[in-house]
């Protein structure tokens, strides 16, 4: 699954502009959003600010009251007259780093640069859907989405994708996670999560390619690909936007009953 997921044929290089945003959300026992906040509001541009509360007041929640951390992708797309228009793209709601008794233990195994990115000067952001056994170790890892920085043909994008897979795939599957040892989770059958990687080559001027927190980055989005030895679970969510240095978990704090745009 790993070389084959993605045909070059089927993969077009449809270019968009994102930008990632955290904070954290409050949910009534009615399902409503009764407050959130958005981290660093003061680098957040006016308009998206604007955009995100609007979206939040038509979401809709599995009645509970509870309360997460949330990660979100604006999405903007150019229209033919050069404007944009922007939307929440995807939106995920979990912990920082433990979740559900679920945290890193060992990643000691780094992730190597594919030297064919490095020369071609190609970027990228690598979901990788693994398995966890009963102590720790990963049962099963998959690329399960890759987004790239720059454009080619199709079967060059293809070959970039299968070389950030293989060595996403190839370095967590070394790795090692603490698991839960009481509770329900404990004896879950499957103990799934989200690992995100981030391939940035720094500009010939030293600068990152990548933008910062709550600025705009250019991206080729990947299909999303589900392995064959996923089992989904009632509950269970594969998070489409994951925050850098987190691990996402596929059962959310939180049950979002609208789509992330809010209809």
């Amino acid at each position: 699954a790993v070389l084959g997921a993605w045909s070059p044929i089927a993969m077009a290089a449809v270019q968009q502009a994102s930008m990632e945003l955290t904070g954290n959300i409050k949910v009534g026992a009615d399902g409503k959003a009764l407050d959130y906040s958005i981290d660093h509001q003061s680098q957040v541009q006016p308009a998206v600010l604007k955009l995100v509360a609007a979206t939040i007041a038509q979401w809709r929640f599995a009645p509970r009251a509870a309360q997460a951390p949330m990660s979100l992708r604006i999405v903007a797309n150019e229209r033919e007259d050069g404007q944009f228009d922007m939307k929440v793209g995807a939106v995920s709601f979990g912990g920082k780093e433990r979740l559900h008794g679920l945290a890193y233990k060992d990643k000691s195994r780094r992730v190597t640069y594919p030297d064919d990115l490095l020369h071609a000067r190609v970027g990228g952001q690598v979901l990788v859907l693994v398995e966890v056994g009963r102590q720790g170790e990963v049962l099963h890892a998959d690329a399960e989405r890759i987004d790239l920085s720059r454009s080619a043909t199709r079967m060059q994008m293809h070959r970039w994708r299968q070389s950030l897979a293989r060595a996403s795939v190839d370095a967590i599957r070394n790795w090692t996670f603490v698991v839960p040892t009481q509770g329900e989770a404990a004896l879950a059958p499957h103990r799934y999560a989200v690992v995100p990687l981030q391939f940035a080559i720094n500009r010939p001027d030293g600068m990152p390619t990548v933008g910062g927190y709550a600025q705009w980055h250019i991206y080729y989005p990947g299909d999303k690909v589900v392995p064959d030895w996923y089992r989904s679970m009632p509950g269970q969510v594969i998070p489409d936007v994951v925050t850098a240095g987190t691990l996402a978990s596929l059962q959310p704090a939180l049950q979002l009953l609208t789509s992330p745009q809010g209809s």
